[in-house]
């Protein structure tokens, strides 16, 4: 089964996630996944079927971890800039100082500004 499905599951995956190498990932861990269940999975009329399924839920899975990091790595660029109104990064505090109060539980940051 793996010779037979390996490479159209990767070519699958590839249009997904649009990583070979991840591709190539997901389709080990879903043959790995089938390898510890097959007493349980040999039993199913399709198991082809099965690390198909397998395959897909973890792209999706793949792909919102994607998401959830372009999203963070977003913020943290847009946490990073000089706020807006300041022309002059010479205006701005030290970033010591700045990573230092967002190190800062926000409860106590919030105190700051009193």
């Amino acid at each position: 089964m793996f010779e037979a499905s390996y490479g159209r599951l990767v070519l699958s995956l590839w249009f997904v996630v649009s990583d070979h190498e991840v591709a190539q990932e997901i389709a080990q861990e879903a043959f790995a996944e089938l390898y510890r269940q097959w007493p349980r999975v040999s039993q199913f009329d399709h198991p082809d079927l099965w690390v198909r399924r397998v395959v897909l839920r973890k792209a999706r899975r793949e792909l919102g971890r994607t998401l959830r990091r372009r999203r963070l790595d977003r913020r943290a660029a847009e946490r990073d800039a000089p706020p807006r109104g300041i022309a002059d990064v010479s205006q701005l505090p030290d970033p010591a100082l700045v990573d230092a109060i967002r190190s800062l539980p926000p409860r106590q940051r919030m105190r700051l500004d009193r």
